[in-house]
């Protein structure tokens, strides 16, 4: 792999990274970025970095800065992470309306930034939105020794979930 010409394929690409300790980041039109990264438990996230550019499904290029015009090794890349914009964070969700109204009546919390986080966590499945809302419903409103005043300063229960435990 150190000379031109020279194949190498997704096997090649893990050894080297492991043997290196470096991730390899492969570029291809039209797809996200794929990293291969060896699996110790303590590799850094800031590890150097092989930058490649896949094309045609067979063939990989060194990637290098629009500012590199060395001949030895490429100078280090630094790619800033994107962070996504709100429209495309609600784009990106799989759930919606309907599933936020559904965790809102499981749990009586009409906190719709709650409800959403929640939602997020669950990665759209409402029944564990519900569970996550109710903990941390439960973990806020810890009653005291002596009990609330009135009724009124409870904390809703999920009926289904009180149900069952019965």
């Amino acid at each position: 792999m150190s000379e031109d010409g020279i194949w190498a394929g997704y096997q090649e690409q893990v050894a080297l990274a492991r043997l290196c300790s470096v991730a390899i980041r492969v570029y291809q039109a039209g797809q996200p970025v794929w990293t291969i990264k060896p699996e110790y438990p303590d590799f850094p996230q800031d590890a150097p970095a092989i930058h490649l550019s896949y094309h045609d499904g067979e063939h990989y290029n060194s990637v290098r800065r629009a500012d590199d015009h060395t001949s030895g090794p490429p100078l280090p890349i630094a790619i800033a992470e994107r962070v996504p914009t709100s429209a495309e964070k609600a784009a990106a969700r799989s759930w919606g309306a309907a599933e936020e109204d559904l965790v809102m009546r499981g749990t009586g919390c009409y906190d719709s930034a709650a409800v959403q986080q929640a939602l997020d966590d669950a990665h759209g499945n409402a029944d564990q939105a519900i569970e996550i809302v109710i903990e941390q419903l439960a973990s806020t409103a810890a009653p005291s020794a002596e009990g609330p005043e009135n009724k009124s300063e409870m904390p809703a229960q999920d009926p289904v979930k009180h149900a069952k435990q019965k």
